[in-house]
């Protein structure tokens, strides 16, 4: 899928019935208390609330990666493992290098420009991801002209408040090709807590 064919069915979509549109601000959490990303989070495991002057509750998210298939798009899955490293690194000029001015980040609802994520959820995922141990579960890429998804599923690991947390996420990323570099337009982030295997 395209971003432009994203952007049509979200912008088809009815509004979504619990959020109350009066608040410029966002409250979510990644179930259990964790917050709501693909290997990226935040350092607070409680729910959080911020406020961003450019921010818009989304009408849907597609996590689909049907289709994706691993090594399809190697230039484009590259991009994405260059942005999961500079968040962990910290490298916060490397990620907002992989980013395009337009660029926008979606996760629990909420849709941020690069300005408003890199004000202040920039640092709070890096802070999370700090100290996680990131597994890449599977990943596969598609390409439609000079437009790419990545697609990749990931289990991460980590210590939030002295209590061992385990997630799994999954990252979405829409990709536009400009001479010969590959540019993020879109990011969609969602993570479930991952329940205790039986012994």
């Amino acid at each position: 899928m395209t971003p432009a064919q994203y952007k049509d069915i979200v912008a088809r979509a009815p509004p979504d019935d619990d959020m109350d549109g009066g608040d410029s601000g966002h409250s979510h959490d990644h179930g259990g208390g964790m917050p709501q990303k693909m290997g990226q989070g935040h350092a607070d495991a409680g729910a959080h609330d911020h406020a961003y002057a450019e921010t818009a509750p989304a009408a849907g998210i597609l996590m689909n990666m049907d289709g994706l298939k691993p090594h399809a798009v190697p230039q484009a899955e590259a991009v994405s493992d260059q942005l999961h490293h500079a968040l962990q690194q910290g490298d916060r000029n490397a990620v907002l290098a992989l980013l395009a001015p337009d660029v926008t980040i979606t996760e629990g609802n909420v849709v941020q420009t690069r300005d408003a994520y890199a004000a202040v959820h920039l640092g709070e995922d890096i802070a999370f991801l700090k100290h996680a141990r990131i597994t890449t579960v599977s990943q596969g890429s598609e390409q439609q002209g000079d437009t790419a998804i990545v697609g990749s599923e990931s289990e991460i690991q980590t210590i939030i408040k002295g209590k061992p947390i385990s997630l799994r996420s999954r990252e979405v990323l829409n990709l536009k090709k400009t001479g010969n570099a590959w540019k993020i337009v879109a990011i969609h982030w969602q993570s479930t807590p991952l329940t205790e295997k039986a012994s």
